[in-house]
């Protein structure tokens, strides 16, 4: 797998997230995933509990979770396009990447 050949660009706008790409100077708009089921799907039982549960600190530990989940899609995309991750060299200093 290689890397297109194009450049994708991210855009946050009031809680939604749309990816877009310039062909022929005009931008081609991509949905993001968690958008989409967001707009077309309830908010699971579960999710409800959980911040029920966790009450004022639920958004917080959801920014965090969410941030950990971009790393993770950061590091699997490494993989992906160039084979490997490598720990070292991304993370010279040796604390949590």
């Amino acid at each position: 797998m290689k890397a297109p050949d194009y450049q994708l660009r991210r855009l946050d706008n009031r809680g939604k997230r749309v990816y877009y790409r310039l062909v022929n100077e005009e931008p081609l708009i991509y949905t993001g995933v968690t958008s989409m089921i967001k707009a077309t799907l309830p908010t699971s039982p579960q999710l409800i509990e959980w911040y029920k549960k966790n009450g004022a600190d639920a958004d917080e530990m959801g920014e965090e979770a969410a941030d950990y989940g971009t790393l993770m899609h950061i590091i699997c995309q490494k993989i992906l396009v160039e084979g490997e991750y490598n720990y070292v060299r991304a993370n010279p200093c040796g604390g949590l990447v």
